[in-house]
């Protein structure tokens, strides 16, 4: 049965007159009578009763077809709305796996505020700080989640990942400690320093590179102690165990009684957030989000952030 028949005849129905029906739908008054004539036919009786030339009452039985079809194309209509919104991005249930420095860097908080402003959709956020970094690649692998916040990580096969947000790196010192009169400290400076640090498998690659430039300056950092958090790290130097070298959005989210931070002179190394997600069938959920956090990450770098998904 064809939908725009049955849709001139609601039309109709609610007008009562075939001009301001015709005038509703934009067609030609001729055209109209013909959508309705072939509409009987088909159903094998008479909707409107036609002997009130002004006015086209309908039938009785015209009367229980509206009663049962008005409800049936409105749902019809209400689910292609619905099914155009999920194709669009608009809406549906999205999972966001996240570590700490994407709160720390104000990437994430400023994306959650916007998605949650402007779409529909719901959201999950789920914190991933204390799983291993291959677990978290495995989780957007396996689609437990969508998307997820990591420190720099590796390219991985069937992964798409960007950086969205970079800091420098610091160095986290006790306050009583002999450097901390300097207003700020060389790499070498800390070669025979006890070290804390965030273990090697939450963020395998910024590990990975970190030693290689201290092994560039002649020097192997001696590790004394390795947390899952940041937050733990800072308490650890605080106490007296060692210093750190972390990025600025640590030194800006987690201030402690007992520490203090330096700026590194002679190391340009950016410590980077990347979202990262699959290529395997990326939803138009995930494409509008992307869009969100490339439009986040523009702002808060200026010029030099990253393009909208569909440039």
């Amino acid at each position: 049965m064809d939908l725009n028949a049955l849709r001139a005849f609601l039309v109709i129905a609610e007008e009562q007159q075939f001009t301001r029906a015709a005038q509703r739908l934009q067609m030609a008054q001729p055209n109209l009578t013909r959508v309705v004539r072939r509409l009987e036919e088909e159903l094998g009786f008479v909707l409107f009763d036609r002997s009130n030339k002004r006015q086209f009452a309908l039938t009785p039985a015209g009367q229980t077809f509206f009663k049962h079809v008005a409800p049936l194309l409105a749902a019809y209509e209400e689910a292609i709305q619905a099914a155009q919104r999920i194709a669009q991005g608009e809406t549906g249930q999205l999972v966001v796996g996240y570590v700490p420095i994407a709160m720390f860097s104000g990437i994430l908080p400023a994306v959650l505020q916007v998605y949650k402003r402007d779409f529909d959709g719901e959201l999950v956020l789920r914190d991933l700080s204390t799983q291993s970094y291959r677990t978290q690649i495995k989780a957007v692998r396996e689609h437990q989640v969508d998307v997820v916040f990591v420190p720099k990580p590796f390219d991985e096969a069937g992964m798409a990942h960007e950086c969205v947000d970079k800091a420098s790196l610091v160095v986290a010192l006790p306050v009583m400690h002999r450097l901390a009169h300097r207003n700020g400290l060389l790499l070498a400076d800390l070669a025979e320093e006890a070290w804390v640090s965030v273990a090697r498998q939450l963020m395998p690659r910024i590990y990975d590179e970190l030693l290689q430039l201290c092994q560039q300056r002649g020097f192997e950092p001696r590790f004394v102690q390795t947390v899952h958090q940041a937050q733990a790290v800072v308490s650890l130097i605080a106490a007296g165990a060692g210093i750190a070298v972390m990025s600025e959005w640590a030194q800006q989210a987690v201030q402690q009684q007992g520490t203090l931070y330096r700026p590194l002179l002679d190391v340009s190394y950016q410590s980077e957030l990347h979202v990262l997600w699959s290529n395997d069938g990326c939803s138009p959920l995930v494409q509008r989000f992307l869009q969100v956090v490339r439009a986040i990450s523009r702002k808060q770098a200026g010029t030099n952030g990253l393009h909208d998904i569909n440039e």
